[in-house]
């Protein structure tokens, strides 16, 4: 009878075994298992047969250890902007009808975030780089504090969901340039707006009637910012993009008016010209006010 047994990479081959060592080994596996055979167990069994037989009948042998070698894991750094909850949303390169003309213009492509900055992002930033933060916005603790007041949202997530504004498009910039994303531009706010065919509003819904009731599933209240989380998502994915909060572009609104355009409307425009994804407004850049915020974008992966 053969029998070999490895403990701790020695495996000790035994020749034709007194049957009681059989016997003795059958018992142990038996009564503990495979877990309960220690190596202690084993020693004690050894020595009784080696009692009974020659020790010239047992060789051991050191069995070869092979080490498998496991190639290195490359590890993807998460970025600031996704550890505080900035999703994008890809808009492909391609033409689209842009402006009021619905003139056919080329579009190189982008990556817009899916809603608006809120609260809950500014908060999470603030707890992450808290120096960095205050670089940018003087008291941001109590600015945060002050964009959470204008919320129509009774509840502590549905505050957080809400727009994040009182931010001035400098300051807005500079978080953006933290975040390594950037303000968009007001073509890249159309084209998310209006598709590549030109709607007149996202996904061709009319935000207000004629009697100036808002369709709140869409836009909100009217009452102050809203959880954005819980409006419809139109288009290709965004929520916000109209009738939350007026969003910062990089551009200037003309040679004229040297100051920063705005699109989308805002919780307090109640005129549904305003939410059209052709409207253009301007505001001076080193204004803070509780119907402005920013949506960020970046450009697409080379």
């Amino acid at each position: 009878m053969k029998i070999n047994v490895c403990i701790q990479g020695l495996n000790f081959r035994s020749g034709d075994v007194e049957l009681s060592y059989a016997k003795i080994i059958q018992e142990r596996l038996k009564n503990n298992g495979a877990r309960g055979f220690r190596q202690g167990d084993f020693a004690r069994d050894f020595d009784r047969v080696t009692a009974l037989r020659q020790p010239s009948s047992l060789e051991v042998v050191q069995e070869p250890i092979t080490t498998v070698v496991a190639s290195p894991v490359a590890i993807r750094q998460v970025s600031l902007a996704e550890q505080i909850g900035i999703k994008p949303v890809v808009l492909r390169a391609g033409k689209f009808l842009y402006g009021p003309d619905k003139v056919s213009t080329d579009f190189a492509g982008c990556e817009l975030a899916e809603m608006p900055f809120t609260n809950g992002q500014f908060k999470r930033l603030l707890e992450l780089e808290p120096e960095k933060l205050a670089a940018i916005v003087n008291n941001p603790q109590d600015r945060l504090c002050s964009s959470l007041a204008i919320s129509v949202e009774a509840s502590d997530d549905g505050k957080a969901n809400s727009p994040m504004v009182y931010l001035d498009q400098r300051e807005a910039t500079a978080i953006a340039n933290l975040l390594g994303w950037r303000l968009p531009t007001e073509q890249e706010l159309e084209r998310a707006m209006a598709g590549t065919d030109g709607k007149k509003y996202p996904d061709g819904i009319v935000p207000i009637d004629n009697k100036g009731d808002r369709f709140e599933a869409l836009v909100g209240s009217g009452k102050g910012t809203t959880d954005v989380t819980k409006l419809f998502k139109p288009g290709e994915g965004f929520f916000g993009l109209i009738g939350t909060v007026w969003q910062w572009a990089s551009n200037l609104f003309s040679d004229k008016a040297k100051h920063p355009v705005m699109r989308g409307g805002s919780w307090f425009s109640n005129n549904v010209g305003s939410l059209q994804s052709i409207y253009r407004y301007y505001y001076r850049a080193d204004l803070r006010v509780n119907n402005i915020g920013v949506r960020f974008a970046k450009d697409l992966p080379a």
